[in-house]
């Protein structure tokens, strides 16, 4: 019926301005549905008011739309965040400690400073993602799709990155040290001057790699794929 009134509104020169507000306030109503209530312009998630630096800890926003949304400085510790919609977020600074980020996306997101130890997820997006300078130490990112990531002087010290995929990620000065990297996949990843002391390396892919200036002192190697191409087994 909407479409009908349109088109007949259409036909006339000065229901021009009219058909396009129909349209706006139509694609309004879609983005409001798909965060749950909120509004464009922060109103609120489930009673989670949507701006910098609110304080929903412990808040339920699974699947929550939240793309491109402003959380800078946010307090959103041990907030379910299970499948939300969190792309090209701005999440500088916020806390996200013990959050649960299972089937997120925050692909393009700006995690820039943000705290994030201790969460524990699989099957996390956060490809192309700005984390540098997070902290990361301890965090279960099983799986996690890390690709192209820029994780300069990130702290993943003890984080669980098993199978995840960091391939072309920056991972400059970033502190890996203790890390679980079992089978995962850093081809192409830059890690010049990244602290990789204790890392478990078993089953990774470093082909292409930036090794230069890395620390790797008693990091595990074994059917690990270096940056030439060869295997290294001396931990097997």
């Amino acid at each position: 019926m909407f479409g009908s009134m349109v088109r007949r509104l259409s036909r006339r020169p000065w229901s021009l301005a009219l058909v396009t507000g129909l349209v706006v306030l139509l694609g309004a109503a879609f983005l409001v549905a798909g965060t749950g209530g909120s509004s464009l312009f922060g109103a609120t998630v489930r009673g989670c008011e949507i701006k910098p630096n609110t304080q929903c800890p412990n808040w339920n926003l699974k699947g929550a739309g939240l793309f491109g949304r402003d959380l800078s400085g946010a307090n959103l510790s041990h907030a379910d965040l299970s499948h939300a919609d969190l792309s090209g977020a701005n999440l500088t600074g916020a806390n996200l400690t013990g959050a649960k980020l299972f089937g997120a996306d925050l692909t393009d997101a700006n995690l820039t400073r943000a705290n994030l130890t201790g969460v524990s997820t699989r099957l996390f997006n956060l490809k192309g993602a700005n984390l540098s300078g997070a902290n990361l130490s301890g965090a279960n990112l099983i799986d996690a799709d890390l690709s192209g990531a820029n994780l300069y002087s990130a702290n993943l010290t003890g984080a669980n990155l098993t199978g995840a995929d960091l391939s072309v990620a920056y991972l400059t000065n970033a502190d890996l040290s203790g890390a679980n990297l079992y089978s995962a996949n850093l081809t192409g990843a830059d890690l010049r001057g990244a602290d990789l002391r204790g890392a478990d390396l078993r089953g990774a892919n470093l082909r292409n790699a930036h090794l230069g200036g890395a620390n790797l002192t008693n990091a595990k190697f074994c059917n690990t794929t270096m940056p030439d191409g060869n295997k290294r087994n001396d931990g097997c």
